[in-house]
């Protein structure tokens, strides 16, 4: 190391072993004094195993001052050392240097290989992740926030026979208790289906009869000590009204429609110290009948302004409850549709709601061609005893319509030509209900479309009138 310019070399070599020749544990100053050109190098074993050489170079006749002061080991190498001694001195240090300079640049390369790596292992980690996340996402249905700012989601009802399941149907293996108007049976049924209503859990109120005919009495009540409830009580106990009534509550137990009377359940019920009875709990309506509501609106005149939007909107939740009725499987044939039977929910709108199943059937070709129902609103086929289906709906159905638009009902056929707007049009949809032949007659779906339809062109109509 005697290149020109550099004068001071210091290197530090961890764990390195050197060979001295005098050991103290002392202090020590050495002093070389000389007149001539002279190099001068002194070697310090510093503690912790590391070795420090220092290397000063003159080129002129300098006295020369080296102090080393130690409280450890400290080897001394003897100032008498020849030039070929200097020289493997010299390169032993050059060698030690490039070694040292090898080996951090092997660790520096090792320690940089180490960290790229991991860096690429958490971005593929990551990626990985990413697309793990995707894949699930794109199986599992998207929400309907999802759909409104990522686009359409695909819907669709999945065949329960692909788990083994049997077609749904409104019947039910109990059937026959009802059929038999068994109480015990029909009660136990009630239990187990939990529909029937312990006597702790409702309050009839005697003094408030919502309505009574020939199958009995309705009465206000309280379930569970805040909901409103009609109790629909027989007062007679021949087997015509145990059927009836046996009749609506195998029917209603699968019923759930908005526009069709809720059913709470049933209770034993007891008038005037009489035996027992089945009594039905229904939803209490805020309302009469369509009957009394449509008088109403005529008596007090309003019926040629709001009155004859409210009555097709009754009209509408009709065509809806029973569309829902002729959608189940089996069908059921309601076969007493009337105003009547029609309760009218007091809002606005008003809804309607469809009520009284004592005469309803499910529709079966093996069923008995009895004429039931109501003889002005009873479909031709019915009162002729043919065979009969959805269609013996539809044709009471247009009938309700005739009554609607014109406040009375005939045998014949009633129309006018003289309707005009919402009433013109109501006035076609019934004709085409009121067919002879049940085939030719729309079906409720048809209906209610039809109904649908002239909401939308009234709407239209009342928008362009109004600009």
């Amino acid at each position: 190391m005697t290149a020109a310019g550099i004068t001071d070399i210091t290197v530090k070599v961890i764990s390195i072993s050197t060979p001295t020749v005098e050991t103290a544990v002392v202090a020590t100053t050495t002093t070389t004094t000389t007149t001539t050109t002279t190099t001068t190098t002194s070697t310090s074993v510093i503690p912790q195993n590391t070795v420090t050489i220092t290397t000063r170079t003159s080129s002129s006749t300098s006295t020369s001052t080296s102090t080393i002061t130690s409280t450890s080991t400290v080897a001394v190498v003897s100032p008498a050392v020849s030039a070929s001694d200097e020289h493997v001195l010299a390169k032993a240090l050059v060698s030690s240097a490039g070694s040292l300079l090898c080996c951090v640049s092997l660790c520096f390369g090792v320690w940089r290989w180490c960290r790229v790596r991991a860096a690429r292992n958490r971005q593929e980690a990551a990626a990985g992740a990413a697309a793990a996340a995707t894949a699930a996402a794109a199986d599992i249905p998207k929400t309907i926030g999802d759909a409104a700012t990522e686009g359409s989601v695909s819907v669709y009802v999945v065949d329960p026979s692909v788990l083994g399941v049997a077609d749904p149907s409104v019947e039910s293996c109990s059937e026959g208790v009802f059929q038999s108007s068994d109480l015990v049976n029909i009660m136990t049924t009630g239990i187990a289906e939990h529909w029937f209503i312990k006597p702790s859990d409702i309050t009839p109120d005697s003094k408030s009869i919502l309505g009574s005919g020939g199958f009995g009495i309705v009465v206000k009540g309280m379930l569970h000590e805040a909901t409103e409830v009609a109790i629909k009580i027989p007062t007679r106990f021949q087997s015509q009204e145990e059927s009836q009534l046996a009749n609506e509550m195998r029917l209603f137990r699968h019923i759930r429609h908005s526009n069709i009377v809720l059913f709470h359940g049933a209770t034993l019920m007891r008038i005037n110290g009489g035996s027992p009875c089945l009594s039905l709990v229904l939803e209490w309506v805020n309302g009469g009948n369509f009957g009394e509501y449509m008088q109403q609106l005529r008596s007090n005149g309003v019926f040629e302004a709001d009155g004859q939007a409210f009555a097709h909107k009754i009209l509408l939740d009709v065509a809806r409850g029973m569309t829902y009725l002729h959608k189940l499987t089996p069908i059921i044939l309601h076969l007493d549709l009337k105003p009547a039977n029609i309760l009218v929910e007091r809002s606005v709108p008003p809804r309607g709601k469809i009520t009284d199943f004592g005469l309803s059937r499910f529709a079966r070709n093996s069923l008995p061609q009895h004429k039931v129902g109501t003889e002005k609103y009873m479909a031709p086929e019915v009162a002729q005893r043919k065979h009969y289906g959805p269609a013996a709906d539809v044709f009471s159905f247009g009938r309700v319509i005739i009554w609607t638009i014109t406040g009375k009902l005939c045998q014949e056929l009633i129309s006018s030509t003289s309707f005009k707007g919402l009433l013109q049009t109501l006035d076609e949809v019934a004709l085409s209900c009121l067919e002879e032949e049940p085939h030719i007659r729309p079906n409720f779906v048809q209906v209610y479309a039809r109904l649908t339809t002239i909401t939308t062109t009234t709407t239209t109509t009342t928008t362009a009138t109004s600009l």
